[in-house]
Protein backbone atom coordinates (compact mmCIF):
# COMPACT_ATOMS: atom_id res chain seq x y z
CA UNK A 1 0.00 0.00 0.00
CA UNK A 2 1.49 3.17 -0.89
CA UNK A 3 1.42 6.40 1.52
CA UNK A 4 2.65 9.13 -1.05
CA UNK A 5 5.21 11.95 0.48
CA UNK A 6 5.76 15.30 -1.36
CA UNK A 7 8.96 16.69 0.44
CA UNK A 8 10.61 19.96 0.43
CA UNK A 9 14.40 21.00 0.73
CA UNK A 10 14.12 21.83 4.69
CA UNK A 11 14.91 19.07 6.70
CA UNK A 12 13.26 19.97 9.82
CA UNK A 13 10.06 20.11 7.85
CA UNK A 14 10.99 17.27 6.03
CA UNK A 15 11.47 15.13 9.30
CA UNK A 16 8.67 16.67 10.87
CA UNK A 17 5.81 15.10 8.15
CA UNK A 18 7.92 12.22 8.45
CA UNK A 19 7.52 11.28 11.80
CA UNK A 20 4.16 11.95 11.82
CA UNK A 21 3.04 9.53 8.48
CA UNK A 22 4.77 7.11 10.36
CA UNK A 23 3.03 7.87 13.79
CA UNK A 24 -0.26 7.85 11.79
CA UNK A 25 0.41 4.73 9.67
CA UNK A 26 0.95 2.72 12.45
CA UNK A 27 -2.28 3.49 14.26
CA UNK A 28 -4.09 3.03 11.15
CA UNK A 29 -2.42 -0.75 10.30
CA UNK A 30 -3.30 -1.27 14.14
CA UNK A 31 -6.66 -0.38 13.66
CA UNK A 32 -7.40 -2.29 10.14
CA UNK A 33 -5.90 -5.28 11.60
CA UNK A 34 -8.19 -5.20 14.50
CA UNK A 35 -11.65 -4.47 12.55
CA UNK A 36 -14.07 -7.32 12.43
CA UNK A 37 -14.91 -8.84 9.10
CA UNK A 38 -18.54 -6.96 9.62
CA UNK A 39 -16.90 -3.68 9.55
CA UNK A 40 -15.58 -4.39 6.94
CA UNK A 41 -18.15 -5.21 5.08
CA UNK A 42 -19.94 -2.26 5.68
CA UNK A 43 -17.62 -0.30 4.17
CA UNK A 44 -16.42 1.07 0.86
CA UNK A 45 -12.93 -0.41 -0.45
CA UNK A 46 -11.61 2.99 0.08
CA UNK A 47 -12.27 2.36 3.72
CA UNK A 48 -10.48 -0.75 4.25
CA UNK A 49 -6.81 0.29 3.07
CA UNK A 50 -5.73 4.17 3.57
CA UNK A 51 -2.78 5.38 1.63
CA UNK A 52 -1.58 9.37 2.76
CA UNK A 53 0.66 11.35 1.05
CA UNK A 54 2.14 14.13 3.09
CA UNK A 55 3.55 17.48 1.54
CA UNK A 56 6.37 19.25 4.14
CA UNK A 57 6.18 23.19 3.05
CA UNK A 58 6.98 25.49 0.17
CA UNK A 59 8.48 23.65 -2.30
CA UNK A 60 7.89 20.27 -3.20
CA UNK A 61 10.61 18.56 -5.12
CA UNK A 62 11.36 15.10 -6.36
CA UNK A 63 12.35 12.79 -3.77
CA UNK A 64 12.06 8.67 -4.83
CA UNK A 65 12.93 7.53 -1.60
CA UNK A 66 10.09 4.81 -0.20
CA UNK A 67 9.53 3.39 3.07
CA UNK A 68 7.04 1.41 4.90
CA UNK A 69 5.34 1.59 8.52
CA UNK A 70 2.52 -0.39 9.64
CA UNK A 71 2.24 -2.01 7.14
CA UNK A 72 1.77 1.12 4.86
CA UNK A 73 4.42 1.78 2.03
CA UNK A 74 5.49 5.33 1.99
CA UNK A 75 6.22 7.11 -1.33
CA UNK A 76 7.33 10.50 -1.70
CA UNK A 77 5.69 12.55 -4.56
CA UNK A 78 5.74 15.97 -6.20
CA UNK A 79 2.47 18.48 -5.28
CA UNK A 80 1.94 19.60 -8.75
CA UNK A 81 1.44 23.57 -9.06
CA UNK A 82 2.15 23.93 -5.29
CA UNK A 83 4.28 26.92 -5.58
CA UNK A 84 0.87 28.58 -7.11
CA UNK A 85 -1.58 27.88 -4.79
CA UNK A 86 -1.06 30.25 -2.49
CA UNK A 87 -1.52 32.53 -5.68
CA UNK A 88 -4.65 31.47 -7.15
CA UNK A 89 -6.37 31.21 -3.81
CA UNK A 90 -5.68 34.22 -4.02
CA UNK A 91 -7.29 35.35 -6.86
CA UNK A 92 -10.27 33.72 -6.59
CA UNK A 93 -11.42 34.11 -2.87
CA UNK A 94 -11.22 37.75 -3.95
CA UNK A 95 -12.73 37.81 -6.67
CA UNK A 96 -15.62 35.74 -5.27
CA UNK A 97 -15.57 37.73 -1.92
CA UNK A 98 -15.77 41.20 -4.10
CA UNK A 99 -18.96 39.61 -6.16
CA UNK A 100 -20.70 38.75 -2.92
CA UNK A 101 -20.40 41.79 -0.53
CA UNK A 102 -21.87 43.98 -3.45
CA UNK A 103 -25.03 43.07 -1.35
CA UNK A 104 -24.35 45.05 1.49
CA UNK A 105 -25.25 48.32 0.78
CA UNK A 106 -26.76 49.78 3.58
CA UNK A 107 -30.24 49.34 2.49
CA UNK A 108 -31.22 45.79 2.43
CA UNK A 109 -28.27 44.38 4.15
CA UNK A 110 -25.43 45.13 6.60
CA UNK A 111 -24.78 47.80 8.51
CA UNK A 112 -26.03 51.43 7.92
CA UNK A 113 -24.43 54.39 8.09
CA UNK A 114 -26.22 57.20 10.59
CA UNK A 115 -25.36 60.04 8.67
CA UNK A 116 -25.69 60.67 4.98
CA UNK A 117 -27.50 63.07 2.47
CA UNK A 118 -28.18 60.95 -0.31
CA UNK A 119 -28.19 57.44 -1.45
CA UNK A 120 -24.56 57.93 -2.70
CA UNK A 121 -23.08 58.85 0.02
CA UNK A 122 -25.15 56.21 2.31
CA UNK A 123 -23.77 53.33 0.39
CA UNK A 124 -20.11 55.04 0.78
CA UNK A 125 -20.42 55.46 4.21
CA UNK A 126 -22.15 52.34 5.21
CA UNK A 127 -19.18 50.26 3.40
CA UNK A 128 -16.50 52.35 4.78
CA UNK A 129 -17.63 52.26 8.00
CA UNK A 130 -18.86 48.61 8.12
CA UNK A 131 -15.94 46.52 6.42
CA UNK A 132 -12.15 46.03 7.69
CA UNK A 133 -9.74 47.14 6.00
CA UNK A 134 -8.53 43.20 4.72
CA UNK A 135 -12.70 43.18 3.65
CA UNK A 136 -11.63 46.35 1.52
CA UNK A 137 -8.46 45.06 0.07
CA UNK A 138 -9.90 41.75 -0.80
CA UNK A 139 -13.03 44.01 -2.42
CA UNK A 140 -10.88 46.01 -4.17
CA UNK A 141 -8.60 42.97 -6.30
CA UNK A 142 -11.53 40.78 -6.35
CA UNK A 143 -13.24 43.83 -8.83
CA UNK A 144 -9.67 44.32 -10.31
CA UNK A 145 -9.16 40.77 -11.42
CA UNK A 146 -12.79 40.72 -12.23
CA UNK A 147 -12.56 44.05 -14.79
CA UNK A 148 -12.67 43.48 -18.14
CA UNK A 149 -9.02 44.62 -19.14
CA UNK A 150 -7.97 41.56 -16.25
CA UNK A 151 -10.12 38.89 -16.35
CA UNK A 152 -8.70 37.07 -18.92
CA UNK A 153 -5.17 37.38 -17.54
CA UNK A 154 -6.07 36.66 -13.92
CA UNK A 155 -9.62 35.22 -12.94
CA UNK A 156 -9.45 33.04 -16.07
CA UNK A 157 -6.16 31.98 -15.81
CA UNK A 158 -6.57 31.00 -12.15
CA UNK A 159 -9.65 29.14 -12.62
CA UNK A 160 -7.49 26.66 -15.39
CA UNK A 161 -4.90 26.13 -13.00
CA UNK A 162 -7.16 24.99 -10.41
CA UNK A 163 -8.59 22.83 -12.95
CA UNK A 164 -5.40 21.31 -13.78
CA UNK A 165 -4.47 20.73 -9.87
CA UNK A 166 -7.69 19.05 -9.73
CA UNK A 167 -7.12 16.87 -12.52
CA UNK A 168 -2.92 16.14 -11.16
CA UNK A 169 -4.86 14.08 -8.09
CA UNK A 170 -5.33 10.86 -8.48
CA UNK A 171 -7.46 9.52 -5.78
CA UNK A 172 -7.08 5.69 -7.43
CA UNK A 173 -3.61 5.39 -6.29
CA UNK A 174 -4.00 6.78 -2.61
CA UNK A 175 -7.34 7.42 -0.59
CA UNK A 176 -5.86 10.41 2.07
CA UNK A 177 -2.98 13.25 1.48
CA UNK A 178 -1.35 14.11 4.88
CA UNK A 179 0.21 17.42 4.70
CA UNK A 180 1.66 19.57 7.57
CA UNK A 181 -0.66 22.74 8.59
CA UNK A 182 -0.25 25.16 11.17
CA UNK A 183 -1.13 28.92 11.84
CA UNK A 184 -1.57 31.36 9.64
CA UNK A 185 1.16 33.87 10.44
CA UNK A 186 3.71 30.79 9.11
CA UNK A 187 5.76 30.70 5.38
CA UNK A 188 3.32 29.69 2.63
CA UNK A 189 0.39 29.06 5.39
CA UNK A 190 -2.29 30.28 2.78
CA UNK A 191 -0.38 27.81 -0.20
CA UNK A 192 -0.29 24.53 2.75
CA UNK A 193 -4.40 25.17 3.31
CA UNK A 194 -5.60 25.93 0.07
CA UNK A 195 -5.96 22.39 -1.45
CA UNK A 196 -8.97 21.10 0.11
CA UNK A 197 -10.33 24.39 -0.97
CA UNK A 198 -9.62 24.82 -4.96
CA UNK A 199 -10.36 21.21 -5.38
CA UNK A 200 -13.56 21.07 -3.48
CA UNK A 201 -12.19 18.10 -1.10
CA UNK A 202 -13.07 16.67 2.66
CA UNK A 203 -10.16 17.55 4.72
CA UNK A 204 -9.46 17.56 8.70
CA UNK A 205 -7.16 18.85 10.96
CA UNK A 206 -5.17 16.90 13.21
CA UNK A 207 -3.19 17.43 16.15
CA UNK A 208 -0.15 15.99 15.72
CA UNK A 209 2.67 17.70 15.80
CA UNK A 210 2.50 21.16 14.57
CA UNK A 211 -0.83 20.20 13.04
CA UNK A 212 -1.17 18.09 10.10
CA UNK A 213 -4.43 18.01 7.63
CA UNK A 214 -5.87 14.51 6.10
CA UNK A 215 -7.42 15.20 2.82
CA UNK A 216 -9.63 12.42 0.94
CA UNK A 217 -11.29 12.29 -2.50
CA UNK A 218 -14.51 14.07 -3.67
CA UNK A 219 -17.22 12.17 -1.52
CA UNK A 220 -14.61 10.27 0.19
CA UNK A 221 -15.49 11.57 3.64
CA UNK A 222 -15.67 7.89 5.12
CA UNK A 223 -12.57 7.52 4.20
CA UNK A 224 -11.64 10.61 6.59
CA UNK A 225 -13.78 9.54 9.32
CA UNK A 226 -12.32 5.86 9.40
CA UNK A 227 -8.57 7.24 9.66
CA UNK A 228 -10.21 9.80 12.88
CA UNK A 229 -11.23 6.70 14.69
CA UNK A 230 -8.15 4.80 13.38
CA UNK A 231 -5.82 7.65 15.85
CA UNK A 232 -8.22 7.94 18.34
CA UNK A 233 -10.01 11.18 17.70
Amino acid sequence: MNVLNATSGTPNATAFVNDIADDIADDIADFLVARSANDSANNSAHDSTYNSANSSAANPTNNSAAGSAGGLEAVEFDLAFFDVFAQVMQILCCAELSNNITRYDGIKFGYRASYFKDLHELYINSRTDGFGPFAKLAAVTGAMVLSQDNYLNFYDKAMRIRRLIKESLDFDKYDAILMPSGPYTQPNALALHALPQLCGLPAVTLPYGGGVTLIAGARRENAIISILKAVGL
